[in-house]
């Protein structure tokens, strides 16, 4: 069964939320102006966070369909999307065939 188009949005969402909260637990640990006990707690933290998630199991989809096939390697978007936005002039130094 197709999965949902928003069903990796969501789980890039996520990902970035756990992303940044690592970031933030990263700088309580290198931080000095926190107590060791705070710091610790922070490093903990991470070694438990970091465990569990991998970023590589993300994919690339594209923001303007949510279709996961066909993805122009330097752009977030299908072809399909990218050659609609070439034909209205959307897509800047493409020439569009005219």
């Amino acid at each position: 069964m197709k999965k949902h188009k928003f069903y990796y949005r969501d789980k890039l969402k996520k990902s970035l939320d756990i992303f940044f909260n690592i970031m933030i637990w990263k700088y309580i640990q290198y931080n000095t102006f926190f107590p060791k006990t705070f710091k610790q707690r922070a490093v903990n933290i991470l070694d438990k966070k970091l465990r569990k998630k991998s970023f590589v199991k993300l994919k690339k989809f594209c923001i303007k369909t949510g279709r996961l096939r066909f993805i122009i390697h330097q752009t977030p978007y299908s072809r399909i999307s990218f050659k609609e936005n070439a034909w209205d002039g959307l897509a800047f130094g493409v020439y569009s065939g005219y």
